[in-house]
């Protein structure tokens, strides 16, 4: 009898072992789940994250920006008003004109001080006016390089393609007192939200010379910067 049993165990097993082995087997032959064991393979997660959905080769990009400056002249405060254009080359690197229209009013402090001018001359004290130094407009060419990539998730409602940069320029700065050269330096980021529609947050350094009772200064700004462009073609 313990014979007999112990057979009919062994054939038992064969025969699940058997059927187990067939449904493995038959694993390879579903097609939805090869499908979807290709689709999580490491290399094709890796080939979507590298790849850029927006192209930037040989494409125009026209932008328009507010800036908020903090320093220059202790007596004024100013905002820029940008426009921009940019060419680029590749999604690495581009080359652009800038333009600012700068919009300058009198600080805390300058009006302090030219209160107590205005009442000292009310009173006869005929002491010298202070003055001030402050820019109207500058023209820049400038150089851009994007060094790295990625892409982030915009509150769930789509994926965006993103750039850290960095700039310089040169050029022509117009000022209350005359002409300066001005060069800058900065960096931000760029967001490619579709083919054609682009914004920007940055930060940037401008140097220029000013001149107040005659004394040429060396004075520099920091611009914070946002804005938004159009891409062409």
């Amino acid at each position: 009898m313990k014979t007999l049993a112990l057979i009919l165990c062994l054939i038992s097993v064969t025969a699940n072992s058997k059927g187990i082995l067939e449904d493995i087997d038959s694993l390879g032959n579903n097609k939805q789940i090869a499908e979807r064991s290709r689709q999580i393979r490491g290399e094709n997660k890796i080939r979507i994250v590298q790849n850029r959905t927006v192209d930037r080769n040989n494409r125009f990009e026209l932008g328009v920006n507010y800036d908020m400056v903090a320093g220059g002249d202790p007596y004024i405060n100013t905002n820029n008003l940008g426009f921009q254009v940019d060419f680029h080359f590749s999604p690495k690197f581009s080359v652009g004109v800038r333009h600012y229209e700068t919009y300058a009013r009198l600080s805390a402090e300058g009006e302090r001080v030219f209160d107590a001018y205005d009442r000292a001359f009310s009173q006869g004290d005929f002491r010298s006016r202070p003055e001030v130094d402050y820019p109207l407009s500058s023209t820049m060419g400038v150089a851009t390089f994007y060094p790295l990539y990625g892409k982030l998730n915009f509150f769930n409602l789509g994926v965006t393609q993103f750039d850290v940069y960095v700039l310089g320029g040169y050029g022509k700065m117009l000022l209350k007192s005359g002409t300066s050269d001005t060069w800058t330096a900065g960096s931000g980021i760029g967001f490619w939200w579709s083919q054609h529609l682009s914004s920007r947050l940055e930060v940037r350094y401008q140097n220029y010379t000013d001149k107040v009772n005659n004394i040429e200064r060396n004075e520099g700004v920091t611009s914070f910067s946002a804005g938004m462009g159009i891409l062409l073609w």
